[in-house]
């Protein structure tokens, strides 16, 4: 009963921690994420489910450009095509060393067989979602073994409680779901159900009836890294019964269960910020001109009427209506009202493009923009700007790659292990590894164009200088031809063309194109010497045929192929 009270009382604390944030979450909930249901302490699935909650949403801007972050985002990151990802040895040694390699291989292997035989990706684009509206999403993970395969939730953000270990990385998490009667049977039949939620589920009329349950997550006191039972695992896991106060499950965890992504988040908080909260103000500014222009337009369309007294009741307002009069002027006309549509409209396309920028979308669709304009623009300026996008998604990149992540490969990888899906690791890597963790390396499209910016673009640069120096002096008179000379052009070009995405296999190995170049400098050779002999051939005395044994009789044999006397 005690560790049930000390979820409970850790359970209050977490409440009163996120509830500055909740302010905020409640308003962009009603202006941008009307999906996403306030689940309370108080709530339940039947007041939750098929709510009406998008009566503040006057103008489709605002999700549509969420949308566009959303899937800008998962384009640029991953991808269910190609390998994205890899898992790699610290140590570049160990990286020729054959065995190695195949065991890396096949990890890699197993990780994406997981990952595309899950629910991963749409997860994950849900996550880009919550997470771009909120600053915070989180995503629950397990293994069934029963099916052999990993099981991705995108959890409610209202939900989730979250707090940071002293090193700033997430290592508790609370969350507060609602379960039926049933259900609750069903998940938990072989854990400690209260004898009131069992009778529940078996009444027609309330195994449909809300049970609470907290699933807490954090550090286990006990830990031992050399032990492999539960109770010695890196985390403690409890599922606790908050209507009936009954812990019904209590487990462990290897790797935290829970990845959370949050974008910008403060040293000193638990939860974050991001781009719905930028755009909020400049949001609900948008819905109050639009509602204001709405009311303009209808006003211009169908104005308020100025109608003489006499003509009261009986004047028709409608196509094809008559209207008679005695007196010239005793008409029925639109009121003076005096409106600026105009202004009105170009006050919301201020807003509508300063909140498609708070979700960067004006990079997501350069290429579209592009393709608009007056020119075509050149690849070295498609490139140019696709390097620009690299750079400024950059932290959204990384925060992602290091707060979720990791975290979700580290989970893939100790869940296969676990099972018995990848063999153990070959001692000789265990020794190099000497207690370090694997690292994850990502190659999605975004990753391949930032490393393409920065490992190329010396080069490339140090070319377009070369050019413009040489275009300044083509003659060499000032400028000394010997600058060529500097660079080692071998290296250079293998970098270049690596940075800009070559496979490594497309480029010969270094023993290969030196014997190429060896074998063309030798014909080079042989042909000035063949040259030689012709030419003084043609001089006075030496036009006659070579004498056996002699320099130029050796040379003519070895230029047609025919061996040469040995001492020749």
């Amino acid at each position: 009963m005690s560790e049930v009270l000390d979820v409970l009382d850790e359970y209050s604390t977490l409440v009163q921690i996120r509830k500055p944030f909740e302010a905020v979450w409640d308003d962009i909930d009603a202006n941008l994420l009307p999906n996403v249901a306030r689940l309370a302490e108080s709530s339940s699935r039947q007041t939750e489910q098929g709510q009406k909650r998008d009566e503040k949403i006057i103008d489709g801007t605002p999700r549509s450009a969420l949308s566009t972050f959303q899937a800008g985002l998962m384009g640029r990151l991953m991808s269910n095509t190609n390998d994205w990802l890899a898992v790699e040895t610290p140590d570049e040694d160990m990286a020729d060393d054959r065995d190695i390699r195949m065991w890396l291989s096949k990890v890699n292997q197993v990780i994406f067989s997981l990952i595309n035989r899950s629910t991963f990706y749409p997860m994950v684009y849900q996550l880009f979602g919550v997470a771009g509206g909120m600053g915070s999403g989180g995503v629950y993970r397990y293994f069934d073994k029963q099916e052999g395969k990993e099981v991705f939730s995108c959890r409610n953000p209202w939900e989730m409680f979250y707090s940071d270990g002293p090193d700033g990385e997430l290592d508790t998490v609370f969350r507060l779901t609602i379960m039926t009667a049933k259900t609750m049977v069903q998940a938990f039949e072989n854990d400690t159900l209260d004898a009131e939620v069992i009778r529940m589920a078996g009444s027609n009329t309330e195994k449909h009836n809300d049970v609470r349950l907290i699933h807490a997550v954090k550090p286990n006191p006990d830990y031992d890294p050399r032990k492999r039972d539960t109770k010695a695992k890196k985390y403690v896991s409890y599922y606790v019964d908050l209507d009936h106060e009954n812990l019904v499950r209590k487990g462990g965890y290897s790797v935290m269960p829970y990845s959370a992504w949050r974008i910008e988040k403060e040293v000193n908080e638990d939860y974050g910020r991001g781009p719905g909260w930028r755009a909020l103000a400049d949001i609900k500014g948008l819905y109050a001109y639009a509602k204001t222009d709405i009311t303009g337009a209808q006003m211009q369309v169908n104005p308020p009427l100025d109608i003489p007294r006499e003509q009261e009741g009986k004047v028709q307002w409608r196509p094809g209506g008559r209207n008679y009069f005695d007196e010239v002027g005793r008409t029925a006309k639109p009121a003076e009202t005096r409106i600026d549509l105009k202004a009105g409209l170009e006050r919301e396309q201020h807003k509508q493009q300063i909140i498609e920028r708070h979700f960067m979308v004006p990079f997501f669709t350069a290429m579209q923009q592009i393709g608009g304009m007056d020119r075509e623009r050149t690849a070295y300026e498609v490139r140019q700007i696709e390097q620009e996008m690299a750079i400024l998604l950059g932290p959204y990149a990384m925060g992602f790659q290091v707060q979720f992540m990791d975290s979700i490969v580290e989970g893939i990888f100790n869940d296969a292990a676990d099972n018995g899906l990848i063999p153990p690791p070959p001692p000789q890597l265990v020794q190099s590894l000497n207690g370090r963790k694997l690292e994850i390396s990502y190659s999605g499209p975004l990753a391949q164009a930032q490393k393409n910016f920065f490992n190329s673009e010396p080069y490339r640069k140090t070319i377009q200088d070369i050019q413009a120096m040489m275009g300044v002096d083509p003659t060499g008179q000032h400028l000394p031809s010997q600058i060529m000379d500097i660079p080692d052009w071998d290296r250079f070009l293998k970098e270049l063309a690596q940075g800009n995405g070559l496979p490594i296999e497309s480029l010969l190995e270094d023993k290969t194109f030196k014997q190429i170049r060896k074998q063309r400098a030798d014909a080079i050779q042989k042909q000035q010497q063949l040259d030689a002999i012709q030419k003084m051939g043609g001089m006075q005395g030496l036009n006659q045929p070579a004498q056996p044994g002699s320099v130029a009789d050796a040379m003519a044999k070895q230029n047609q192929g025919q061996p040469v006397a040995s001492g020749q």
